[in-house]
């Protein structure tokens, strides 16, 4: 919290972030509006750890629905409808593009861009935007990145289940502080008389971030379950690779939990 000229009681500071997900120009605008939204509401606002979970499930089901939804019309707009452009994300390229071995996203686009036209000038130290689109079981990243332009031409699903995920990664860090001490005192290590083993500092401390970012990610799936999630459109439901994530239900399956760390393969099961 930042707070200049003004110091009183009642004192109104602001956010300052530096290298956080809600300002680092290589994620999503969705993604930053939401981890600064929820920054506001643990940092600024202190609200109750139910409200900022329950705000997190809500952002989720928005994304998600206006994922499936990004190439619908009107007649399918619902209140909080994100705009196509929040989907968009940017990535550095580094080297020049033949010397990539294997490609990711953004050396997948650039490749694109080239194959569209030679003389674009991509190269070493270029950006490119790009969106991840749904490509079927087993796609490789690669393969889902598709120019904006070029997803939207060719009206390709978007990837709810990427950026839903994607977004998870960024906040249960984030929110872990509001479950670690409530799990380090519930997990404390007893010996088989009962006694309780007191760990080292760093130890204990690193043990309930942990436990407090896996709490987190249960929680937010939970609200995010307990939303109304959308079908994709019939019209994106066609035979084919692309529609194969699609064609999955969205309100099917269960989180998997492993090892402290969440992954929403099969949360949607078959939409």
């Amino acid at each position: 919290m930042k707070y200049e000229s003004d110091y009183g009681p009642s004192a109104k500071g602001k956010i300052f972030a530096r290298g956080l997900s809600a300002v680092r120009r290589d994620n999503s605008k969705l993604v930053q509006d939401t981890v600064l939204k929820t920054m506001e509401l643990l940092f600024k606002q202190m609200a109750p750890r139910d409200t900022i979970i329950a705000a997190c499930g809500e952002a989720f089901a928005r994304i998600h629905n206006s994922a499936l939804l990004a190439h619908a019309g009107a007649e399918r707009d619902f209140p909080g409808r994100l705009a196509f452009e929040a989907f968009v994300q940017s990535a550095g390229i580094s080297k020049e593009i033949d010397a990539y071995d294997t490609d990711n996203s953004a050396t997948a686009v650039a490749r694109q861009m080239l194959a569209a036209n030679p003389q674009c000038g991509i190269g070493k130290n270029s950006r490119v935007t790009f969106v991840v689109t749904a490509q079927g079981k087993g796609a490789k990243r690669s393969e889902q990145a598709l120019l904006p332009s070029a997803c939207q031409a060719q009206r390709a699903p978007l990837d709810a289940d990427f950026y839903t995920s994607a977004l998870l990664k960024k906040l249960a860090p984030l929110l872990s502080v509001l479950f670690m001490e409530e799990e380090r005192a519930a997990r404390r290590v007893r010996t088989l008389d009962g006694r309780v083993v007191e760990e080292a500092p760093a130890t204990a401390a690193a043990r309930a971030r942990l436990l407090g970012e896996a709490t987190a990610e249960r929680a937010i799936l939970a609200a995010f379950r307990r939303q109304k999630l959308v079908e994709a459109p019939r019209e994106l439901r066609a035979e084919g690779a692309p529609a194969a994530a699609a064609k999955r239900k969205a309100s099917e399956g269960t989180a998997k939990t492993m090892a402290g760390q969440t992954t929403l393969k099969g949360f949607f099961g078959e939409r």
